[in-house]
């Protein structure tokens, strides 16, 4: 008979009534028994996730993990902020009541979001082409055939 693996205890926000010192990583338990060295690792973890927060939301309506990288920052900040946990929470729950909504919907109008968000993307990177101007960084054929054909 094998035996079951145990799991890790769950880790909690110091202001979580259910979070406990023992289950909280020893780095950042040490980190947090001096007050100036916890403020300088709270600075560093906002600017972090300032950076990858401002970096996503530049990505978003390029075609790309955009919002991903925008999530992955709000995590950084839920580590040490209540508010971005908060914010994190909120932002889970919409995306599950979006994700239940669409599976509920029948195929036809799945498709038809699907084509939505298709156009879309194909909008924003036919925008992005025809702003930067990077289709002359192409072979001249390509080049001359985006020109005539997609009005680049």
């Amino acid at each position: 008979m094998t035996e079951k693996p145990t799991r890790r205890p769950r880790r909690f926000r110091p202001s979580d009534p259910r979070y406990q010192p023992e289950h909280d990583f020893a780095w950042r338990a040490k980190i947090r028994a001096n007050a100036q060295s916890y403020l300088i690792y709270r600075w560093i973890v906002f600017f972090v996730g300032l950076t990858i927060v401002c970096l996503g939301l530049v990505l978003v309506p390029l075609p790309g993990p955009g919002w991903f990288i925008v999530i992955l920052g709000l995590l950084i900040w839920a580590s040490e902020f209540e508010r971005a946990q908060q914010l994190l929470d909120f932002v889970k729950d919409r995306l599950t009541v979006w994700n239940a909504w669409v599976m509920t919907q029948n195929w036809f109008v799945r498709g038809v979001l699907g084509l939505l968000t298709f156009a879309f993307v194909l909008l924003i990177v036919w925008a992005v082409l025809r702003l930067s101007g990077s289709v002359v960084l192409l072979p001249q054929p390509y080049e001359d055939w985006m020109q005539e054909h997609l009005w680049l």
